[in-house]
């Protein structure tokens, strides 16, 4: 909700893209997380001057920092009015300024990128968007629009395509969808296809596709396929099961879970930290 981290100086843009990939090149979005992140430890850790200069240099915008610190606030204090955060999980800050302990139990997979990206996914279910295998390079389908494209701010934007094309990630989560010399995805992060199988999308149905084999498909348009049916049966099953324990938080928010429902997001919070290893 709050503008860009990154202002954009005169003539700059060039530069302005290689700063925002020394901070993620797979992640809009996780490139201003790490570039908040940075800001706020250099202001604890050597000062208010400091934090300036550093932000001067990496065309970081103090204004947009200042607004996302705000929200935040605003955040917490709503999640903890509601009973999904307990008072004991925060601690003073400057002021009346409320944040969660680095050592609270809610902030234990705060470091799991992998996983932080796959909720940013189930935050806004129709923002998916494929690359497409055949077509001109860096086409993306959506649910909605059969030809878009990274807008060419994105740190995963490509203007050739490079040698070796198998690397490049094969699905994205966007922020927002704009029109300009063509449909463009903004905000965009890159995404395994396991992230977008627990996560992504609204709902996963199964269809009888004949001779006992069966077809899922992801809102209808994402296709789910393995080469592993236990491994597919596996994450389509602990979809369902995340589905039922968030759904029971969500209306219990004070109440802890059962122990097997909390084991089960355990697992895949395992499975996303092992994923992170292996990259």
């Amino acid at each position: 909700s709050s503008r860009d981290i990154f202002y954009t100086p005169l003539g700059m843009r060039k530069e302005l893209h290689n700063i925002r990939r020394s901070f993620s090149k797979s992640s809009d979005t996780m490139a201003s997380v790490e570039a908040y992140e940075e800001f706020q430890y250099i202001v604890q850790s050597e000062g208010w001057a400091a934090a300036k200069e550093w932000a001067n240099e990496n065309f970081v915008s103090i204004n947009a920092v200042t607004s996302v610190t705000s929200v935040r606030l605003q955040l917490i204090n709503e999640l903890q009015s509601l009973g999904l955060i307990h008072h004991s999980d925060l601690v003073k800050s400057r002021g009346k300024r409320r944040e969660l302990r680095v050592d609270s139990p809610l902030n234990l997979n705060a470091g799991v990128d992998s996983l932080v990206t796959a909720l940013w996914a189930a935050g806004a279910p129709d923002n998916l968007a494929a690359r497409r295998s055949l077509g001109k390079f860096g086409t993306l389908r959506s649910r909605s629009e059969n030809h878009a494209g990274l807008h060419p701010s994105s740190v995963a934007f490509h203007r050739k395509p490079p040698r070796d094309r198998r690397n490049l990630p094969a699905w994205f989560f966007y922020r927002e969808m704009v029109l300009s010399s063509q449909v463009f995805l903004r905000g965009c992060t890159a995404l395994d296809p396991e992230q977008v199988l627990l996560f992504g999308g609204y709902g996963l149905t199964t269809h009888e596709i004949g001779d006992g084999r069966r077809r899922r498909v992801l809102d209808d348009w994402i296709t789910v396929e393995s080469r592993c049916s236990d491994t597919l049966d596996a994450l389509s099953r602990a979809r369902s099961e995340l589905d039922v324990a968030l759904e029971m938080k969500i209306m219990n928010p004070r109440r802890p879970l059962p122990d097997s429902q909390q084991a089960i997001l355990d697992a895949v919070c395992d499975c996303f930290e092992v994923l992170d290893d292996e990259e």
